[in-house]
């Protein structure tokens, strides 16, 4: 078996990984780690210690998921395997080869590369093998890409989070891990792309009557955070009339004193993917009927309705808890949507597919139109006042 020299393992061991960040936390900040080959151990100082890997395996953090965190990864070289943590394992390369992963694609993530020095060849899994360089060249590592953000909130600081949405230098902030109360009202107004550690994880804590309103022309994406409390003018997150095509993923509201999500006029081609509004005293979604739409998206125990004046629906689910003036109302374009445990479950709604209401006080389906393959059941009246139906309760 060929051996490695001595300098080229000891690079390999001690070097950051592809693309000069060692960030194992995704709080954009380098951490300090260590690799200790004779147990496997991997020690991120502040952040964990785990093992995975084996004696004579080498170190390949990398941006495997295309995340903002390092991923903990080794090669094998003795066997050709690469092992990803919780992520895959895979076999690429032969004994003697160096790894030498990076974003050989562009697609924000790291590829699995090797490189053999007795020949010159590089070898992309899965992109490309090419041949470059000769016996005793020393391959350059390559850069794992990940998404970079121009400001970086201080964990858990309410202050540095408001000073950085509503700068006019940054255009994406990322906020970490973390809880952070913020003390008045939040205009986003230059700022567009917000991301957080995720749904739970990040939490903007708005005093009472407060409000996050975004205002960026052009739209703002908002992504992986959650909002907890506020609710004033209009509602937790408010978007107004200049920020239309802002989109949101994977965003959660909790206990808004008025609305959930709510739109000003103007504010078009909206998009909600993976979106929760959770106990508003409001209505959920609220006034987001022009372009863009809703895919897997839930209002549980709103005190007004559901999604109220929205359109382009799919997958998506109405829980009233038993408090709901309703699930939608003044609604259109849905497909496979249900309505439970509110009074109406589809109000003045139009253009509904494969719809479900079960368990309303009221009406399952009222004053709706073209509805089909829907299904009503348990409510208080289950049909009333619908035209152009068909297949219905079928």
């Amino acid at each position: 078996m060929k051996l490695f020299p001595a300098a080229i393992l000891a690079a390999l061991i001690l070097f950051p990984p592809p693309g000069g960040a060692a960030d194992f936390d995704g709080d954009l900040r380098d951490d300090i780690a260590v690799f200790r080959p004779a147990e496997g151990l991997w020690a991120v100082r502040g952040v964990t210690r785990l093992y995975f890997g084996r004696e004579g395996d080498l170190p390949q953090p990398g941006y495997y998921t295309g995340g903002n965190w390092v991923d903990i990864a080794v090669f094998r070289n003795s066997t050709g395997l690469w092992a990803v943590r919780d992520i895959t394992r895979a076999y690429f390369g032969s004994s003697g080869d160096i790894p030498r992963p990076g974003d050989y694609t562009g697609s924000g993530s790291a590829d699995l590369a090797v490189y053999r020095e007795t020949s010159g060849l590089w070898a992309v899994r899965g992109v490309t093998r090419a041949y470059f360089g000769r016996a005793g060249d020393m391959p350059i590592e390559g850069g794992a890409g990940q998404r970079l953000y121009d400001y970086v909130v201080k964990p858990g600081d309410g202050d540095d989070l408001s000073a950085a949405l509503q700068s006019d230098t940054y255009r994406s902030v990322f906020i970490p891990k973390g809880n952070y109360p913020v003390p008045s009202d939040l205009h986003v107004n230059g700022v567009s792309l917000i991301t957080g550690a995720g749904r739970g994880d990040t939490w903007i804590l708005l005093a009472d009557g407060c409000r996050v309103f975004l205002e960026t022309g052009g739209g703002v994406s908002v992504e992986k955070l959650s909002v907890r409390y506020g609710g004033g003018g209009g509602g937790q997150i408010q978007v107004g009339g200049l920020a239309g095509s802002t989109s949101f993923l994977g965003v959660d509201v909790h206990d808004s004193a008025g609305h959930g999500f709510s739109a000003m006029s103007g504010a078009e081609n909206i998009s909600f993917v993976d979106c929760q509004a959770l106990a508003a005293a409001g209505h959920g979604f609220y006034n987001f009927s022009t372009g863009g739409g809703f895919a897997n998206c839930i209002a549980q125990n709103c005190g007004g309705v559901g999604y109220h004046t929205c359109g382009s629906l799919a997958n998506c689910l109405a829980d009233g808890g038993g408090s709901a003036v309703g699930g939608f109302r003044d609604c259109s374009q849905l497909a496979n949507c249900s309505a439970s445990g509110g009074g109406d479950g589809f109000n003045e709604c139009h253009e509904i597919a494969t719809g479900e209401a079960v368990g309303n006080t009221d009406y399952g389906f009222a004053n709706c139109s073209y509805v089909s393959a829907s299904y009503a059941e348990s409510n208080g009246t289950d049909w009333f006042n619908c035209t152009h139906t068909a297949a219905c309760n079928d």
